[in-house]
C-alpha cells in the first residue's frame, strides 16, 4: 500500500517535531511507498523512495508578516496542498495526517470522492468544531492518550507513541548521570506550568536539599513574557546557581541532555501523555509525572498531585534520594513500557494493519 503523510513539519533538527522524520524513515520500509507533504520542509535524510513536498512556509523563517499577509499565506498554502494532493492522486492509495484538522478539512471530501481512506492522528485533550468536522471526515483517527479528545468512538484507534528506542536507549556502563540533576525538556508555555516546577526547586534549596534544573525548551512569541516571569522567579527565589535556561535542542540531540540527568519532571495536565516522558523512560530516567495517563508506565510513587509544588518538591526529592537498586528497578520497568508498548517498529506495523483494515 502507497502512503500520503500530511506534516506540519519535516525537519530532523526541528525541537518538536523532528521525531516524525525518523517515523518517515521508519514508514517507508512499512509501506510500498511513501510520500510527504510538509508545510515547512528543514534538513532531512530519507531513503530514495521517499517523495517529499513542501509548501513553502521555510522560505519565510524569520520573516515577521502582518495579518493580510498571514492570511494570504494560509491561502497561498492551501492551494499549493489541493494541487498536490489532486496532481499525486495516482501515486497514493490512503493518507495519513498527523494533527492538522485543517487539511483533513480542506481536502477530505475530495479524497472521499477518491475513494482514498483517510487516518487522522490527534492526540491532544482540547478539541474544537474543526478536529470534529475532520473526524467525521476520517475513516480512523488514531490517538496515544486514553484521555485524547478523539478517544471513546467507532473511529478511534489507540496508537503506540513511536519512541525510536534505538536512538532514545539506556545510558551505557559509566555514563553516569549529574548527582541529583533534574530536566524539564519542551515548549515554555503557562500550560506547561514550569513555574509549579521553579517553586518546587525553591523549596527544596530552602531545604538546602542539593538539586539542580535544566529548563530545556523555548517559547512561542505569544509567552515570551511568560518566559520572562520564569526568569525573574529564578532570581527571586535566589536560584541562579540551581537553574539554569538552555534553549530548544534538535529532536536527535535530546537523547543526550535526557541521560545526563537523573530525572526529568513533567506538568502536563491530568490526560496528556507528552512523548517526552516516554522518550526519557526509553532512555531508562527516572520521571517525575502529574498526568494520570500515565499511571500504567509510571510508578506511582513518582506521579505527584497536579498544581502542587509541594506534592512535586517530595517527589523529587523522593526519586533522587531513593536507593541505586531502586532507581534501577524503576528505570528498567520504564525502558521496557517504552521498547514493549510505545516503540516505532510497534506503531509501524499497527499502522499497517490499521490501513489494510480499512
Amino acid at each position: 500500500m502507497r502512503i500520503l503523510a500530511i506534516t506540519q513539519v519535516l525537519d530532523k533538527n526541528d525541537d518538536v517535531l523532528g521525531f516524525f522524520h525518523g517515523w518517515a524513515i521508519r514508514f517507508s520500509s512499512t509501506f510500498s511507498g511513501f510520500s510527504v507533504i510538509a508545510l515547512r520542509v528543514g534538513e532531512h535524510s530519507l531513503p530514495k523512495n521517499t517523495a517529499i513536498f513542501s509548501l513553502g512556509k521555510e522560505k519565510e523563517k524569520g520573516v515577521r508578516l502582518g495579518i493580510l499577509q498571514k492570511i494570504l499565506s494560509r491561502v497561498k498554502y492551501s492551494f499549493r496542498f489541493l494541487v498536490l494532493v489532486i496532481k499525486l492522486r495516482k501515486s497514493y492509495d490512503a493518507v495519513f495526517v498527523h494533527m492538522n484538522s485543517e487539511y483533513v478539512i480542506l481536502a477530505g471530501t475530495i479524497w472521499r470522492f477518491m475513494g482514498k481512506k483517510v487516518v487522522f492522528w490527534y492526540n491532544h485533550t482540547v478539541g474544537s468544531a474543526k478536529v470534529r468536522l475532520a473526524m467525521k471526515l476520517s475513516s480512523a483517527v488514531c490517538h496515544t492518550s486514553p484521555y485524547a479528545f478523539t478517544a471513546g468512538t467507532y473511529k478511534s484507534r489507540r496508537m503506540p507513541a513511536g519512541i525510536d528506542i534505538k536512538l532514545f536507549s539506556p545510558r551505557g556502563s559509566g555514563n553516569a548521570p549529574e548527582p541529583n540533576a533534574v530536566l524539564y525538556l519542551g515548549r515554555i508555555a503557562p500550560i506547561k506550568k514550569v513555574d509549579v516546577l521553579i517553586r518546587a526547586i525553591g523549596i527544596l534549596a530552602r531545604e538546602n536539599f542539593p538539586v539542580s534544573l535544566t529548563v530545556a525548551g523555548k517559547a512561542l512569541e505569544k509567552d515570551f513574557a511568560y518566559e520572562e516571569k520564569l526568569k525573574k522567579m529564578v532570581e527571586g527565589f535566589n536560584l541562579g546557581l540551581r537553574v539554569k535556561f538552555v534553549g530548544s535542542l534538535p529532536n536527535t540531540e535530546t537523547p543526550t541532555l535526557i541521560k545526563k540527568h537523573s530525572l526529568l519532571v513533567n506538568l502536563t495536565a491530568k490526560g496528556n501523555y507528552d512523548k517526552t516522558v516516554l522518550e526519557a523512560a526509553s532512555c531508562a530516567v527516572l520521571v517525575v509525572v502529574s498526568s494520570e495517563a500515565f499511571k500504567d508506565i509510571v510508578p506511582k510513587e513518582l506521579i505527584f498531585e497536579e498544581d502542587s509544588e509541594n506534592s512535586l518538591a517530595l517527589k523529587i526529592r523522593f526519586a533522587l534520594s531513593a536507593s541505586e537498586d531502586q532507581k534501577e528497578r524503576w528505570g528498567v520497568k520504564l525502558r521496557e513500557r517504552a521498547a514493549f508498548e510505545e516503540s516505532l517498529e510497534i506503531l509501524a506495523e499497527r499502522l499497517k494493519s490499521l490501513f489494510e483494515e480499512l
